[in-house]
């Protein structure tokens, strides 16, 4: 009732789709883990609906929401204790062995999302910007033949 007096609409599935941001931004220091990593997901996600309409300048935000929300995880001192992967939890009571998987789970989507940048900025012919993201996803996986493929198309 409130969001319709004001105006505001209202959120679809944990994002605010007017802004592209997660529903609960003001308190998103306070939210879990967990909670960050699934926005990150859906950021992508909606980056990858955009990319497949070629509207790429929409999923260029949201890739780079995708990667404001991961750096977020993996930065964050929430409850006064570190937010290191290798540490013995995580402020979601992780236990380590959970924490390692959780933590192989952030780096692949931080992988993704920056190879999904790289090609992007290769659709929009911005080569210097594909190579950039190209060269970031190598720095991440040197190992990762779809991040070299996209760094030679890059060149």
């Amino acid at each position: 009732a409130v969001a319709k007096r004001h105006g505001w609409r209202e959120p679809s599935s944990g994002i605010n789709a007017e802004y592209g941001s997660p529903t609960s931004q003001m308190d998103s220091k306070f939210k879990p883990v967990s909670a960050v990593f699934e926005d990150a997901k859906a950021f992508k996600l909606q980056g990858n609906q955009f990319y497949q309409s070629k509207n790429f300048k929409k999923a260029i935000k949201k890739y780079h929401c995708a990667l404001i929300q991961i750096r977020a995880i993996s930065s964050r001192d929430t409850v006064g204790r570190s937010m290191s992967f290798f540490g013995d939890c995580v402020d979601d009571g992780l236990k380590y062995t959970e924490t390692v998987d959780f933590k192989e789970k952030v780096e692949t989507l931080e992988l993704e999302c920056t190879k999904n940048l790289a090609m992007v900025f290769i659709a929009e012919e911005s080569w210097s910007q594909g190579h950039k993201y190209s060269r970031q996803a190598l720095d991440l996986n040197e190992h990762d033949e779809k991040s070299t493929y996209v760094m030679r198309y890059a060149v």
